[in-house]
């Protein structure tokens, strides 16, 4: 691993074979369906996912990038600012989003619903952080997690938000959107999103808001399991399945 003067983290010019993130590798299992993918990642921080991502045309949005913006690979863009501003502006669509912003209900809503609005036909969302491991790693904001943890004594440093509470809103206000949980490691669980008909998505943020308020951790999870009827498949088959293989 390189670091620049300012002590940033240098991204390799070339994805390294056999490196990477579970999300990059599950991302370039997504990418062999299209012929020259293109993909977009909100949220980026240290780039790890992104530098690994093997798409023809990729773009990070990141307000604070944790590494030098000088050194991408190539045919990389970053957008250094908030993914509300970048959507607002943007004209591009994409085959892959990743969704691994701000690890709060209502932000990680919007980035959906603006993400499936930026998808080419036959696109694809992953979404993540959307299986907490435990309640206090689910606390909405950084802050309450860290008080959660000390006041429980939980040793990992895990922060997933109150990003679990998106999948309620798809279940009872988007019909029209098809979803299956990526199994794994507990850790690794992230939501495949696409649209199930040729129709836009509409946002519905004030309904969603008064969901997300009205939600706890344990309307959605009980003993470790999620109480919600979407379903649970083994990594390959969940995302073959987003694809449309069968």
């Amino acid at each position: 691993m390189r670091f620049d003067q300012d002590g940033k983290r240098i991204l390799s010019r070339r994805p390294l074979l056999f490196a990477g993130t579970h999300s990059s590798k599950r991302i370039n299992f997504l990418a062999r369906r299209f012929r020259h993918p293109s993909y977009l990642e909100v949220g980026v921080q240290s780039g790890l996912t992104l530098e690994h991502v093997r798409a023809k045309y990729r773009i990070g949005v990141e307000p604070t990038p944790d590494f030098s913006v000088a050194h991408l690979p190539e045919n990389t863009q970053i957008f250094v600012g908030n993914s509300d501003d970048f959507f607002s502006a943007n004209k591009e669509k994409f085959d892959i989003i990743f969704v691994d912003g701000l690890h709060e209900a209502n932000q990680a809503y919007r980035d959906l619903v603006n993400s499936l609005g930026a998808l080419k036909r036959g696109g694809v969302v992953l979404l993540d952080d959307v299986w907490p491991l435990d309640e206090p790693s689910a606390q909405p904001s950084l802050e309450s997690f860290e008080l959660a943890r000390e006041k429980d004594g939980i040793t990992h440093h895990f922060w997933y938000g109150d990003v679990y509470k998106v999948l309620g809103v798809v279940k009872k206000l988007h019909p029209e959107l098809k979803t299956t949980l990526i199994g794994g490691n507990r850790n690794h669980i992230q939501a495949l999103i696409w649209v199930g008909e040729d129709v836009s998505v509409k946002n519905k943020a004030e309904e969603a808001q008064i969901l997300i308020d009205g939600w706890s951790f344990h309307d959605f999870f009980r003993e470790g399991e999620m109480l919600l009827d979407i379903e649970l498949m083994p990594e390959k088959q969940a995302l073959r399945h987003g694809l449309g293989f069968r």
